[in-house]
């Protein structure tokens, strides 16, 4: 095989168009997007998936635009691709940081913020912790396996060649399904569900004790129930908090199933 044919203007071309769904995703997709991970590993990540991938996606029909606007639309729709699937799965995350920014509120953790790398914004101790539990479980379970894997499945179902047509016969980006914006809302609602799961049990607790502490002003006025209902709702609130770490065990390996599912379902209908 002649140096001409590997690097040829066609294969060049559909590297390429790889790479920007590929490099999209990484740069949403949870613990891939992190800013734990240094930014060389992301792009030798994607240059090594890209390498990888394009003998079979090579072995479809499509042929790359010669037109440089409409061979920018197709880059586009890559990326866009790319986006979508990797924050999909960084729903759960999010709903999993939603938990313990609510759990942090109640136990007075609310001022001791501190810089979150994932989303670069301040958030409790207690949800920073919920999070690495979260991505530990996550990567138990071979998570980031299979989000690869979603990856290289997303080829197979939307193709670099997959435009579809309107009734005015216009190019458009996917095409539109009911379904497909159905499974993208329940996921987005999905973000209340994983976080009253998670935070419900530490929460009813740390509402119980300000119940009690309530009760007990009223039936001992002269007692400082403010002084001591700081050092108390951070004690019940850490004591609830470890003992819901089994409940986050036997609970985040269902929540990541049923998001890999819906990601399975969301793939197969854009």
């Amino acid at each position: 095989m002649k140096f001409i044919d590997i690097v040829s203007f066609e294969r060049i071309s559909v590297f390429l168009l790889i790479l920007f769904r590929i490099s999209a995703f990484l740069l949403s997709a949870p613990i891939f997007g992190s800013a734990y991970v240094p930014a060389r590993t992301k792009i030798g990540l994607s240059l090594l998936l890209s390498v990888i991938l394009l003998p079979i996606v090579e072995k479809g029909d499509f042929s790359p635009p010669k037109e440089l606007l409409t061979y920018g639309i197709v880059v586009f729709r890559e990326v866009m691709v790319g986006v979508i699937i990797g924050y999909s799965a960084r729903l759960v995350f999010v709903g999993i940081d939603f938990a313990g920014q609510a759990i942090g509120l109640q136990m007075g953790f609310g001022i001791a913020n501190i810089i979150d790398p994932k989303y670069e914004i301040q958030i409790s101790i207690i949800a920073q912790f919920q999070g690495f539990v979260a991505i530990l479980i996550f990567l138990c379970i071979n998570g980031h396996h299979w989000l690869l894997q979603a990856l290289a499945k997303s080829f197979e179902t939307i193709p670099l060649s997959g435009f579809a047509v309107s009734p005015l016969g216009r190019p458009l980006f996917f095409a539109y399904s009911e379904e497909a914006v159905a499974i993208l809302l329940k996921m987005s609602s999905d973000i209340f569900v994983v976080a009253f799961k998670i935070g419900a049990p530490v929460i009813v607790a740390l509402f119980l004790t300000n119940v009690t502490l309530g009760v007990l002003t009223k039936a001992v006025p002269r007692m400082n129930v403010f002084f001591m209902s700081f050092p108390l709702t951070i004690i019940i609130g850490l004591l609830s908090l470890a003992a819901s770490l089994q409940i986050l065990g036997y609970l985040l390996p269902k929540i990541f199933h049923q998001m890999q599912n819906d990601i399975v379902t969301l793939i197969g209908i854009l």
